[in-house]
């Protein structure tokens, strides 16, 4: 029989989604009233790889990453996802959003973000959340599933996480 352990804290990620030429630290700001400052923000890149939000947020939208200071476990990833759903349900306007956040976690071997949204590959996680593994590490390099948002799987994602895994893995040696 195994014996339960518990799992290490885990780095909080999230993915932003916003309007080119809006000001992302206005968001970061409240996210970081809710999960602590980031201690990493990736450039904003175009948003190119689909465009599904743009009947809600409009065109000319960008992505971009950030990863938050505090580490935190990674049971409490369903929180994220409501906390970050009630962010964004407080600033929409007519019932559209103006943003979109995705948290997630990061932590030796996987990238993992929350959904609302089921598929094949998500884990339900409970109150209609699903948790879906986005990036795994392999070969010194964080790779894409083959589910994987190719967002998250351009390498300028991969380089973000990679440099945050970086940091990670530097801080659990120091513990």
């Amino acid at each position: 029989m195994g014996i339960p352990r518990a799992k290490a804290p885990v780095v909080r990620v999230a993915a932003l989604l916003c309007p080119a030429g809006k000001d992302p630290d206005a968001l970061l700001g409240e996210l970081g009233r809710i999960w602590g400052p980031p201690s990493a923000v990736s450039a904003p890149v175009d948003f190119v790889f689909t465009r599904f939000y743009e009947r809600e947020m409009g065109p000319g939208l960008v992505r971009l990453f950030a990863a938050f200071a505090e580490p935190a476990p990674a049971e409490d990833l369903r929180a994220w996802k409501i906390a970050s759903n009630a962010l964004e349900a407080r600033h929409s306007r007519g019932g559209a959003r103006r943003f979109n956040v995705d948290p997630g976690y990061l932590d030796m071997g996987t990238v993992v973000v929350a959904s609302v949204k089921d598929a094949p590959q998500r884990v339900y996680v409970g109150d209609g959340i699903y948790a879906q593994p986005m990036l795994r590490f392999e070969s010194g390099s964080f790779a894409a599933w083959p589910w994987t948002y190719p967002d998250y799987a351009s390498p300028a994602a991969i380089g973000f996480f990679n440099a945050v895994r970086e940091g990670y893995r530097a801080a659990a040696r120091g513990r």
